[in-house]
Formats: structure tokens, C-alpha cells, sequence
């Protein structure tokens, strides 16, 4: 997953779920002011409002894998692996 934190003054509804099984192209709010993409398919627990969905190409997976976290702007690529 990636996630991005969005400024104070965007009000986004927040009517979260506890999801356990987050499928890849899936785009969540999380509180307070944050946007998470699932790149790929995950299973993390977390308190998420399910906000849409996105192409899941190849050509994206590459893109947010490589993307470096900017300072200052409060994104973090976090990798799920089974473990193989």
C-alpha cells in the first residue's frame, strides 16, 4: 500500500469499516486526512471508508513502487510480502 496525507481543509465523510482483505486497485480514507492505495493485494486490519477504485496496470504498480517519499509531503511505501 501507499498512502498520502491530504491537507486539513479537504473534508472527506468518514464511515469507516474494519477491513481485514484489501484488494489491489482499492482506494481508502483513513483518519485523519489520509488517502491509502492498495497496489496489491493485502491482508492488513485497519479502520478504513472504502473512497474507489483504480487501474491496477502493471505500468502503476511500477510507478508507486519506485516513487520516492518526498519531504514534506507525508507519503510512505509500505511492502506486504508472504514471506518467500
Amino acid at each position: 500500500m501507499q498512502y498520502y496525507d491530504i491537507p486539513s481543509r479537504y473534508e472527506i465523510p468518514s464511515d469507516p469499516d474494519t477491513i481485514t482483505e484489501e484488494a489491489a486497485g482499492t482506494v481508502y480514507y483513513s483518519e485523519p486526512n489520509r488517502i491509502v492505495l492498495f497496489y496489491g493485494d493485502a491482508e492488513v486490519t485497519g479502520e478504513y471508508t472504502p473512497v474507489g477504485y483504480f487501474n491496477n496496470t502493471e505500468e502503476f504498480r511500477s510507478t508507486v513502487e519506485n516513487n520516492p517519499v518526498l519531504e514534506g509531503w507525508g507519503n510512505k511505501i509500505v511492502l506486504i510480502s508472504d514471506g518467500d
